[in-house]
């Protein structure tokens, strides 16, 4: 089953041209590294600001009132 974070990540590259090869490159990483990490959802928050640059996008963080 897939995390939220991988969810949003995967979701915002099928809306760009770029492959999770792309994004590993950019990132610096191996591609096997980059899927281990998607897996997890497990990213700081420098990492996932340098990753909605590479896409080109815009980062949001917001906090919801826990139920």
């Amino acid at each position: 089953m897939k995390n939220e974070m991988q969810i949003l990540i995967e979701s915002a590259l099928l809306r760009t041209s770029l492959k999770k090869s792309d994004l590993a490159r950019g990132l610096g990483i191996a591609p096997s590294t980059l899927h281990g990490r998607l897996q997890t959802g497990k990213f700081t928050y420098e990492e996932l600001e340098k990753i909605a640059d590479i896409m080109d996008c815009t980062l949001h963080v917001a906090f919801e009132p826990k139920k």
